[in-house]
């Protein structure tokens, strides 16, 4: 089974830090695999998912979407991508209207 998502030496830092906020060596997410995303609050999440999101782009490594390398990717291209393949639910209350 080839992976869906392929994060390989991902590296990111907030603009004007320091340190990189988040690294991940390795990740590989398969078609039809389900992953639960947990940690604490400021431990990374929202900041992995504007990653792999397309939203934020790493400062090293690769986010790898249905077999391309996203960092190659310009802005519209990276648009249609977000388009094709990624989809996002919020937690936000208001998306529900009772």
């Amino acid at each position: 089974m080839s992976a869906s998502l392929r994060i390989e030496h991902l590296s990111y830092a907030w603009p004007g830090a320091q340190t990189p906020c988040l690294r991940i060596d390795a990740l590989d997410v398969g078609r039809g695999e389900r992953v639960f995303l947990h940690g604490p609050s400021g431990s990374g999440k929202s900041t992995l998912l504007g990653l792999i999101g397309l939203v934020l782009r790493p400062d090293a490594g690769t986010v790898a979407l249905a077999g391309q390398d996203t960092s190659r990717l310009g802005g519209t291209a990276r648009d249609r991508m977000r388009a094709d393949h990624i989809g996002v639910i919020f937690q936000q209350f208001n998306l529900i209207p009772y």
